[in-house]
């Protein structure tokens, strides 16, 4: 018998949404990027947020 493999819940997307409601008083000061690549390489963080500067 065939071990069933278990459900993969994909957060990511949740998680993204989620920062950037939590974080909406500060939106016009931040840019937000999902699953940002780190290098070459296929590493990556889940969201990158990044404060902007004023005048830029």
């Amino acid at each position: 018998m065939e071990k069933q493999r278990p459900h993969v819940l994909q957060w990511h997307p949740a998680f993204y949404a989620g920062i950037q409601i939590e974080l909406e008083t500060e939106a016009n000061t931040l840019l937000f990027e999902n699953e940002h690549q780190l290098g070459t390489k296929p590493k990556e963080i889940d969201v990158l947020i990044i404060k902007k500067e004023k005048g830029r």
